[in-house]
């Protein structure tokens, strides 16, 4: 309960949350987060279910530019590429099989505007592989960018791992997305001076694309 309580107060105190009218947790789990916000009125953030599918898929292919889909295609769920929603349905049914992950999506009214994930609380982390665990992402639409909503998306990431009894969460963003690399550190992310090279194969030819750069928070939230 106290754990709770101070979750609480931290939302409360996240720019974009007027005023916080509920959270609904269960057995730790950050099922639902109703709050009043400035520009907007009320919002929500609940735990993806199967009715919000189709309204996750319009979010991914309208709400985002093909430049945020590139920085952002969260696995399983959109990557590889979708061909249909019907796949998007297939993938999740899959992805239900597992119990170490949460996402979340942020709902005016019934459109979605914003998305997020925390995955492989269950895995071993290995300090030698690129994928660390457990890791993390999120994603704003365009049109609600620069309101606070991508902070806000990343601190429910980290009170749910908290809450889940994990020590660390893992970033990997590529050097050219500035948006996120400010909203990591801005929650307190930081480099572990690990960095991946991304090749694009271009007639045959291996040609460098971008870098990776890994960032890793301390879930000490409450201390």
């Amino acid at each position: 309960m106290y754990n709770l309580l101070k979750v609480k107060s931290k939302i409360s105190d996240i720019g974009c949350v007027a005023s916080l009218v509920d959270i609904n947790v269960i057995e730790n789990k950050i099922l639902n987060i109703r709050f009043e916000n400035i520009n907007h009125g009320l919002l929500s953030l609940k735990l993806l279910t199967k009715d919000k599918l189709d309204d996750l898929y319009e979010f991914y292919y309208q709400g985002l530019n093909e430049i945020s889909r590139k920085l952002w295609p969260p696995y399983p769920l959109f990557k590889p590429e979708l061909k249909s929603k019907n796949e998007l349905h297939t993938r999740y049914n899959q992805w239900l099989k597992e119990d170490d992950w949460f996402f979340w999506v942020l709902c005016n009214n019934d459109i979605v505007i914003g998305a997020s994930l925390l995955k492989k609380l269950s895995w071993k982390d290995d300090e030698t592989s690129e994928y660390r665990a457990p890791t993390s992402g999120l994603a704003v639409a365009e049109k609600y960018k620069k309101q606070g909503f991508g902070f806000l998306l990343q601190k429910v990431i980290e009170y749910q791992a908290f809450l889940y009894g994990a020590k660390k969460i893992f970033a990997t963003i590529e050097e050219n997305n500035i948006a996120s690399i400010k909203v990591h550190k801005k929650s307190g992310f930081i480099e572990t001076e690990r960095v991946f090279p991304r090749y694009n194969n271009i007639n045959g030819e291996k040609v460098f694309d971008t870098n990776i750069i890994e960032y890793f928070l301390k879930v000490d939230l409450l201390s």
